[in-house]
Parts: C-alpha cells; sequence; structure tokens
C-alpha cells in the first residue's frame, strides 16, 4: 500500500513535465518554420558626419550658382519593374542628368549609394528626407545642400536621384524637390574652364 501511495502523485507530476515539454518543444518548432519578418533597408545617410573636402577649381559645380562639392549621389529605379544599369555605368547616369556632370564626378569621386526601387516620384522625394539627415534646418545656414527627384537616362529610362553637396563656406540653400527631369539643369550647371 506505501508503494501506490506516492506512485499515483509521482505518475501525476512526471506527467506533467512531459506535457509541458512537449509543448515546448512543439512552441521551439513552430517558431522556426515561420517566415522571416521583411526588414526594411538602412537607409539613413548622417550627412553630418562626412568630410569637408574642399570644393575643386575645375570642374566647378555650381548649384544656384554658388560652388559646391558632390558628396553623395543616390540611385533608384522608378517603379516595380525600373532597373538600373551596372554601377559601372552610374558615372553616365549623371551626365543624363546635365552635361559635363561625368566629369564632376570623376573629380568630385561621390559616394553612390542605390537604394531599392520606388514605386513613386513623391514617394523617393518623401523618403530622401526622411533618411538623408542635414544639419540645421535641412542644411540652411550650413555648408550643406541638395536636391532631389526624377531624371531620365541615356535610353530614356526614368530613374531618381538624390544629390548631397557642400560648399566651403555656409549657404542658406537648402534640399531642393525637383520636380522633372528637365529642372536639373536649371538647378545645377557644370564650367570646366
Amino acid at each position: 500500500m506505501e508503494v501506490t501511495g506516492w506512485l499515483i502523485p509521482g505518475a501525476t507530476i512526471l506527467g506533467l513535465v512531459l506535457l509541458l515539454s512537449a509543448v515546448i518543444l512543439v512552441r521551439r518548432w513552430l517558431r522556426r518554420r515561420r517566415k522571416p519578418q521583411w526588414m526594411e533597408p538602412d537607409l539613413r545617410i548622417e550627412v553630418g558626419r562626412l568630410e569637408l573636402r574642399p570644393v575643386p577649381e575645375l570642374p566647378k559645380l555650381l548649384f544656384h550658382g554658388e560652388p559646391v562639392r558632390l558628396d553623395i549621389v543616390v540611385f533608384a529605379p522608378a517603379g516595380r519593374t525600373g532597373t538600373l544599369p551596372h554601377p559601372q555605368e552610374w558615372p553616365m547616369l549623371a551626365e543624363a542628368i546635365a552635361p559635363g556632370l561625368m566629369r564632376v564626378v570623376q573629380t568630385h569621386e561621390p559616394q553612390f549609394i542605390r537604394w531599392p526601387p520606388q514605386l513613386s516620384v513623391n514617394g523617393f522625394i518623401r523618403q530622401f528626407f526622411r533618411n538623408v539627415v542635414l544639419p540645421g534646418d535641412r542644411g540652411r545656414g550650413t555648408p550643406f545642400c541638395g536636391a532631389v527627384g526624377p531624371a531620365r537616362g541615356p535610353e530614356g529610362q526614368l530613374f531618381l536621384v538624390g544629390m548631397i553637396m557642400h560648399a566651403d563656406h555656409p549657404l542658406f540653400l537648402a534640399v531642393e524637390e525637383v520636380e522633372s527631369e528637365t529642372m536639373w539643369r536649371r538647378l545645377i550647371e557644370v564650367r570646366t574652364i
């Protein structure tokens, strides 16, 4: 009689331990089978941390008539099916934005950054303003300025571009929204002499 007195409670405890272990194992197994969640890529660019190298004399890049150095160029394909050429061809995309910009790229040596495809021009512009952190009031009163908007490649394909530049002195310019691909030529100019 004494053996059965502790056998039933012991078997009950052992059964509960086994049941709890089985539940834990099943939950771990189900957790591993879940599809991984989509992580948004980190697109933030801290402009205030850039090294302010001198603005080259030639070729001279002018933004609203102010000599500037091109620091960062962000490219993104337009639309779900949009594509960008191979990174080695990106200087040609720069030339499509403004004549002479390819020579500026060769001299200024900006950092090129590829962003994921953007569904709309306005969405890209909003994303750019959220992720590109300019010091001060969007760059006003600092050496930094920029432009963001659509451009058209040499083969007529639409792509999206954002540029960050700096001058040798504080500017009261900010980041300009480029409404159409033809507006780039009114904002930036390249002088080779």
